[in-house]
């Protein structure tokens, strides 16, 4: 979201001005015109209400208590319809506490309080014209398949667990105002997730006993190949992974973290032990997310995960919609999730933070381990993610293997781009020739070095894909490895 939320470099205090998408208010003695702001974002792009925060960005504050979150979910319930379902949280600002009511973009626009609609225009909330309120309706009625009535399903086919702890992870994270202890039917009516009392596609794909039953699609396959081309064959084939959305993302993570490289470090300022993989986990997590929620669930193809020696690939039916290219997808850019009901439940339990900042905060996660940007693809029929490794974050993994003679070897042959034999080996690192000869050996079956000319000739060398610009392994990649005695 494009807030205008800035920091005073004077005071270093926060600040807040009302734009389009935030609305500020000094107290709850405003909380009938708050229901107004609240439709209006609702039917615009969503935004954030402050109370606490007068018009003019100055931080008031305000005592808050369990009773003014039910006061505020009560009033805004009775006098908007459809039902919603907002994010309330108490936050300080300043040192003083503010409520900070957190508004999706509305899946069942449009919404009226009492009776009226009402849109943004700037940073006002005005009455929608009739004739934006005839185009907004046209444009809801578009039949969009996540809200769409799962055909043959019924409530039998939801399991009451998967939504009691739905509601429970929703409270935690978003304080949300439903009841965790309401009929599991109530549960899905407050959440808009019920079509004439048929489970919707995104009940199903949420909460189902098995969801696949219904939307075979929704399964995941996910593969470790050999090499960096899948005719090269598979090393590791997962069974079809199954089961609701967030239960998918949970062994989707495990199995790319089975097949991922990973070292301990030590932290340089404490004795603190910290791992380090060869991709950024938070890249990889919101890849992953981002396919299962925004892939063309009209599309009969499934998500599908590939790893490589050199990259993983996440592939997902559908394309981008026609206004977000993929140059735009590396900056700030509107969210236009395909599937809005599903976004918005994932969104609910902090499984997506923020809409429209799964593709920045790949790139910036990329950028802080070092490596390329991840690269998109867009075929017309799929789309794809590729976040590769270099050669820095090969070396790590191996060099967490290797010993302090190895190291100094290893390290030798890199910055001088040489060739060393084991006589040369042993004099380097002040040891004897078997300890030299048995210390490449163990470097040879690592893939570390290869072994070029034979008997008298031998020689050793690192492999050319572990020639990088550098010429030296980055500080930040050192390990300081355990000192043995021969």
């Amino acid at each position: 979201m494009n807030s205008k939320e800035y920091k005073n470099q004077q005071d270093h205090q926060y600040c807040l001005e009302e734009t389009e998408t935030i609305e500020l208010k000094s107290g709850i003695a405003e909380l009938e015109d708050a229901v107004i702001d609240i439709c209006a974002l609702l039917n615009n792009k969503g935004g954030i209400l402050y109370f606490g925060i007068d018009p003019k960005g100055t931080v008031k504050g305000m005592v808050i208590a369990d009773s003014t979150f039910r006061k505020v979910a009560q009033k805004v319930r009775a006098r908007i319809k459809p039902d919603i379902s907002l994010s309330y949280n108490s936050e300080n600002i300043n040192g003083k506490t503010v409520l900070k009511i957190t508004i999706p973009e509305g899946t069942n626009k449009p919404y009226f309080a009492d009776g009226q609609a009402y849109i943004r225009s700037g940073t006002e909330s005005i009455r929608m014209p009739v004739d934006d309120l005839k185009w907004l309706i046209r444009q809801e009625n578009e039949n969009h398949w996540d809200n769409r009535p799962c055909l043959d399903a019924t409530l039998e086919d939801i399991n009451p667990e998967e939504v009691m702890r739905f509601l429970r992870h929703m409270q935690d994270e978003r304080r949300s105002e439903i009841d965790v202890t309401i009929p599991f039917e109530k549960a899905l009516e407050r959440l808009n997730l019920l079509s004439s009392g048929v489970p919707t596609n995104t009940a199903i794909l949420m909460f189902a006993k098995d969801p696949q039953r219904f939307i075979i699609q929704s399964e995941v396959k996910a593969g470790r190949f050999k090499g960096t081309d899948m005719r090269e064959g598979f090393l590791d084939m997962s069974e079809p992974i199954k089961g609701p959305l967030p239960t998918q993302l949970k062994i989707v993570e495990e199995f790319i973290r089975k097949h991922t490289n990973r070292r301990v470090i030590i932290g340089s300022n404490s004795f603190s032990r910290m791992e380090e993989w060869d991709y950024p986990p938070q890249a990889l997590r919101e890849a992953v997310i981002n396919a299962l929620c925004h892939r063309d669930y009209n599309s009969s193809a499934n998500v599908q995960i590939r790893i490589f020696d050199d990259r993983i690939e996440i592939w997902n039916p559908g394309t981008l919609p026609s206004d977000i290219s993929l140059e735009s997808l590396k900056e700030e850019h509107l969210s236009r999730p395909r599937n809005k009901n599903v976004a918005r439940l994932l969104y609910l339990i902090k499984i997506i933070e923020q809409w429209g900042s799964g593709t920045t905060t790949m790139v910036a996660s990329c950028r802080e381990y070092g490596l390329s940007d991840p690269e998109f693809f867009d075929n017309g029929y799929d789309f794809r993610v590729v976040i590769r490794k270099n050669a820095t974050s090969e070396i790590n993994w191996i060099i967490s293997s290797l010993n302090d003679r190895q190291i100094i070897a290893f390290e030798h042959m890199l910055k001088n781009q040489i060739d060393i034999s084991s006589g040369e080996y042993a004099s380097l690192c002040n040891c004897s020739d078997r300890t030299a000869r048995s210390d490449l050996k163990m470097m040879i079956e690592l893939g570390v070095v290869v072994r070029t000319g034979g008997s008298k000739r031998t020689r050793y060398n690192i492999p050319d894909r572990f020639r990088i610009d550098s010429g030296s392994i980055p500080d930040r990649f050192r390990i300081t490895p355990k000192k043995e005695k021969e």
